[in-house]
């Protein structure tokens, strides 16, 4: 028996719907899916307005994430838990989710009354889009200047006439590049950076399901996408077989697609994978997994298949 007053790490799966059939075939494939590529980061995507000063909306501004959640507990809270976000859980050592590179999410409320101080935060994350737009641009602008041909002028499509427009020559945006990078990271390091901030972002609450604190209180923590460690990322796109395979584990959630910039995208192609680390299978790094009673064996013969050696419990 664990200690009840330790508090670890969760990542339980998965939530149901009236529709879902009985039994645990869903959490068995993904399970098997996490044996075969890794825990997968999925996407989501955060739609909000800014309250701007004469009391109407902005238009929508979005954040899109590529994540994966943890939930810190004691095992006497893990139950309440898994009733809504599933029976499965892998649990982490809080120093070892750590060094996997998991962050505490940020909540803020993105919703408030005018004349209430509590649209702050929207207005912040407004103001790291527009940071992000500066630097998609100037990302842009080194991206162009990069040929021999120097002289060329740098050209921009004017929405609003239609028309296509000179910035300036490929030399000054040379120039201004070499400026702006001076003594700091490099303009498309700080635009991923910023990319991956963007994943640590949640709204506080989510009134249709909760009060105003209930997503504060689930004392989330996130790996994202896009982490370095000694020059290596730690995450990858999952290839066309992968992606096949995740999505018929439910078609109705992977192949429901998201619009994005550069247009619309199912889910499923959208996920990453992290698959180790330090040498290792990622489950390797966890505690225990903890199922109901009747699929232990079930799951302790998909890690054997896999050479996985983790412990395997019931609440």
């Amino acid at each position: 028996m664990q200690d009840m007053k330790a508090r670890y790490f969760y990542h339980s799966f998965a939530r149901r719907s009236p529709a879902d059939e009985n039994g645990y075939g869903k959490e068995l494939q993904i399970l098997q899916s996490m044996l075969d590529v890794g825990l997968l980061l999925t996407p989501e995507r955060i739609e909000f307005k800014e309250r701007l000063r004469d009391g109407s909306y902005s238009e929508p501004a979005t954040i899109f994430q590529k994540r994966i959640c943890f939930t810190e507990l004691s095992e006497e809270e893990l139950p309440a838990h898994c009733t809504n976000f599933g029976e499965f859980s892998i649990e982490w050592d809080q120093e070892i989710l750590r060094k996997l590179g998991a962050i505490p999410v940020f909540y803020v409320p993105l919703k408030g009354e005018l004349g209430s101080a509590e649209t702050a935060a929207a207005s912040i994350l407004a103001r790291l889009g527009d940071i992000q737009s500066v630097l998609e641009r100037l990302a842009y602008i080194q991206e162009v200047s990069r040929d021999d041909v120097a002289a060329r002028p740098i050209e921009v499509f004017n929405s609003v006439t239609g028309e296509v427009e000179k910035l300036f020559d490929k030399i000054d945006g040379q120039n201004l590049v070499a400026y702006l990078e001076k003594d700091v990271q490099p303009i498309q390091e700080l635009l991923n950076s910023l990319r991956a901030t963007f994943g640590y972002f949640y709204p506080t609450e989510n009134l249709e399901y909760g009060d105003l604190l209930s997503y504060y209180r689930q004392r989330e923590w996130r790996i994202v996408g896009s982490m370095v460690l000694d020059g290596v990322e730690l995450t990858a796109d999952l290839d066309h077989a992968e992606t096949v395979a995740v999505s018929k584990i439910d078609t109705q959630f992977f192949d429901r697609e998201l619009d994005y910039p550069t247009g619309k995208k199912r889910i499923a192609e959208q996920i990453l994978k992290y698959p180790s680390f330090g040498g290792r299978h990622i489950l390797e790094t966890c505690r225990r997994i903890i199922v109901p009673a009747s699929v232990q064996e079930q799951v302790r013969e998909i890690l054997r298949g896999g050479k996985i050696q983790v412990k395997v419990d019931t609440l």
